[in-house]
């Protein structure tokens, strides 16, 4: 078989076929028909390069037969996209100019864990009085952006739990008393269809509750948790040092990419922006139905858009996801960064050995060990890049 690549652009490629007929007259003798028989050749041959010219097609594949008679080389093409070439930067060289921050854990940010784990475990005084900061309020409250709707939530007053200004409306309100107001959302803002966006408010207060802490001491031994306080203390240091190390580790290895990104040149398949889109989509979907509890359909009507308006706003954050995603993979080929399957076992089930035994028995174990090789891959390839700088 004869195999010949073309170039359509950087992401379309025409794959020419010439097979002899005694490849075809096989596949005529195992079918039916000639219409049969060159299916089952196209398919046979199109596997055969995939895996032979180590081809990476992103969507279907478009067939034209050429020539395909019995007793004659058959002839025919494949036109697919694929992966893009991408012209990674002289990248070492400015890798060593992103340096990782140190992490540091003060005292104040132990106090605040304790505090936050403290406030977990309190108790609660309902109380008869006008609504003041650092009371635990209930509330009710709908918006003018998703009318119809009524919402409930329980929080700690002024400790920033909604929209900026938010709170500051609810102070001095007494229970089952009612309030409207407006408020712009910021921009940026974490719901990217809402930034800028003003809305106006209707809030009901439903309960006032006195924060009541339990003293540390009493939860240490109430829990069994440490020793005393300041064992205690030393627990909670760790944990947190051993959070702000990881987060230190991913921004800056964020910070590479995004760098890198910058200075790639790359032309995007269209087809993956619209996968990357339509993944972006599906999250705010299953958000919409976690947290809002609404069908996605009067979702869209409360908010006033259309579907496919809505989608065009995720363009930008598809763009970027997609071309990172591309740079990363360029450069564990480059980096020649390869994982085995005894490391991805040993992996999974050091992770697995982690989980409680329902957890073990409801892990999906082909997710498992897909995530645990994308995580070891990207551990080597940062790794290398380290020591290199």
């Amino acid at each position: 078989m004869n195999i010949s690549i073309n170039k359509l652009d950087n992401s379309v490629l025409e794959v020419v076929f010439e097979v002899p007929s005694e490849e075809l007259n096989r596949h005529i003798k195992n079918t039916n028909t000639l219409a049969e028989a060159s299916e089952a050749l196209i398919k046979e041959s199109w596997q055969s390069a995939i895996k032979e010219k180590e081809l990476e097609p992103i969507g279907p594949a478009q067939t034209a037969i050429i020539q395909i008679v019995p007793g004659q080389t058959a002839k025919f093409k494949v036109t697919v996209p694929v992966l893009p070439e991408v012209k990674l930067p002289e990248y070492k060289s400015f890798i060593a100019g992103i340096k990782k921050e140190k992490p540091e854990v003060k005292d104040e940010d132990v106090e605040e864990a304790l505090k936050s784990w403290q406030l977990s475990q309190a108790r609660f005084e309902e109380l008869n009085r006008l609504a003041q900061k650092g009371d635990f309020i209930s509330i009710e409250f709908s918006s003018s952006l998703f009318p119809g709707d009524t919402q409930s939530d329980r929080f700690i007053l002024g400790e920033g739990h909604l929209v900026p200004g938010f709170e500051d409306e609810l102070i001095d309100l007494s229970i089952n008393q009612e309030k409207e107001f407006d408020l712009i959302y910021p921009d940026p803002y974490f719901v990217p269809h809402l930034a800028g966006k003003e809305a106006h408010f209707k809030v009901k207060i439903v309960k006032i509750e006195k924060v009541e802490l339990i003293p540390l001491e009493e939860l240490i031994k109430k829990d069994k948790i440490a020793d005393d306080l300041e064992d205690l203390k030393k627990h909670v240091r760790a944990d947190l040092e051993n959070q702000a190390q990881l987060m230190t580790e991913r921004k800056w290895r964020q910070e590479i990419i995004s760098k890198i990104t910058e200075e790639t040149e790359v032309a995007l398949p269209p087809l993956m922006v619209e996968y990357e889109q339509l993944r972006l989509m599906e999250s705010l979907k299953r958000q919409v139905s976690e947290q809002l509890k609404i069908d996605f359909e009067d979702y869209l009507k409360r908010i006033n858009q259309k579907e496919g308006d809505l989608k065009k706003t995720y363009q930008l954050e598809a763009e970027r996801n997609v071309k990172q995603f591309l740079v990363l993979r360029s450069l564990l080929k480059n980096e020649e960064i390869d994982v085995s399957e005894e490391e991805v076992i040993q992996e999974s089930e050091k992770i697995k050995s982690s989980l409680d035994e329902k957890q073990r028995n409801e892990v999906d174990q082909n997710q498992l060990r897909s995530y645990t090789r994308d995580a070891l891959t990207r551990d080597k390839l940062f790794q290398k890049l380290s020591s290199t700088v």
